[in-house]
């Protein structure tokens, strides 16, 4: 049981570290430029979805948690005593089928963000990725599509180490020169 749950808060919270860059992306691209607004940075989103997840809450999950305890013991009282047994085990069965729906749930909220986020890129092929002054140094940017992105003053990762393919950088305004000062403005 201790392992499902680690799991789950585990997958909930890559989850929902993907959703906050997700949706860094579509602000970037979208609400910046149409509103005319700063960016923002990925954990300004990730509190701004946490805040939005708790004003969206159901409800206290202590209180819930209190009145399925209560529901529990009345309904255990009502069980005879003959027919304890299969009632454990139907309840057993939808325990492990809550778990499934649960992690059915997480897994489709990352496949929806994913796609959501693709069909945007197609919709808009013309939007540049803008991540000014992004702090992406220490970043595995190996398999990234950086063509047209803003990369003005995004700290990058140095060329030399092989992470990143020079071919996919967009514009740069100051690239760190290999002796450690500021190189000189590049467009590609």
């Amino acid at each position: 049981m201790v392992k499902k749950v680690l799991l789950l808060y585990t997958v909930s919270m890559v989850v929902a570290l993907y959703t906050t860059f997700v949706l860094t992306l579509l602000w970037g691209w979208f609400v910046v430029p149409a509103f005319h607004v700063d960016g923002i940075s990925f954990w300004v989103m990730y509190g701004i979805t946490m805040l939005i997840g708790l004003l969206r809450s159901p409800g206290d999950p202590l209180t819930a948690n209190h009145r399925h305890e209560i529901v529990a013991t009345m309904l255990d009282a009502c069980v005879p005593v003959d027919k304890r047994r299969e009632v454990t085990e139907q309840l057993a069965k939808f325990d492990e089928q809550q778990w499934y729906e649960a992690g059915g749930m997480v897994l489709g909220q990352m496949i929806v963000n994913t796609i959501t986020l693709g069909k945007w890129r197609q919709e808009h092929p013309d939007v540049r990725p803008d991540l000014r002054g992004a702090d992406l140094s220490s970043a595995d940017l190996s398999e990234a599509d950086l063509f047209r992105a803003n990369l003005r003053r995004a700290n990058l990762p140095s060329p030399t180490c092989g992470a990143l393919p020079i071919r996919h950088y967009g514009h740069i305004d100051s690239y760190p020169s290999r002796s450690g000062g500021q190189g000189e403005n590049v467009e590609l």
